[in-house]
């Protein structure tokens, strides 16, 4: 994946982390246990 060239800065960079590094560790954990986060 290509980052704009925005998101090279550090501050932008560590936004970028922050955000989207949970996002991928509840997919995976979603996948993972997905039968038991189907019935909330």
């Amino acid at each position: 994946m290509n980052l704009p060239p925005t998101l090279s800065q550090p501050r932008l960079l560590r936004l970028f982390k922050l955000i989207f590094y949970p996002l991928d560790y509840l997919e995976d954990n979603y996948q993972r246990y997905g039968d038991n986060f189907c019935c909330w």
